[in-house]
């Protein structure tokens, strides 16, 4: 399973052309490139972008702006991902106790 194209598909289905989402999905493939094979993480996607969280430590106060920033978009769709292994909808709950269950930076 190759996580990216599988991002991308959807991506494609349901997010409205516009500058700011080309700019988003750019973030998200840097990052997805950036993780481990097997790396847990939440992704959001929304009619006019995305957003990547990634489940680490050093990302948490970032991933919790970020989740409370889109959480309440109507169109919001979540999904838990471990890079190339498993891709899978989940609620705006569930993302929520994920991202909140990330330690604190040491």
């Amino acid at each position: 399973m190759n996580t990216w194209e599988i991002m991308k598909k959807i991506s494609e289905k349901n997010v409205q052309a516009h500058e700011s989402c080309a700019e988003d999905f750019d973030f998200d493939e840097f990052d997805c490139e950036e993780m481990a094979e097997g790396e847990p993480f939440v992704w959001g996607i929304f009619e006019y972008g995305t957003c990547l969280m990634r489940l680490i430590p050093e990302n948490k106060e970032v991933n919790v702006n970020e989740f409370n920033f889109h959480k309440d978009f109507k169109d919001i769709r979540f999904f838990l991902i471990e890079k190339n292994r498993s891709f899978k909808a989940i609620s705006r709950k569930t993302a929520e106790s994920l991202i909140d269950a990330i330690p604190d930076a040491s």
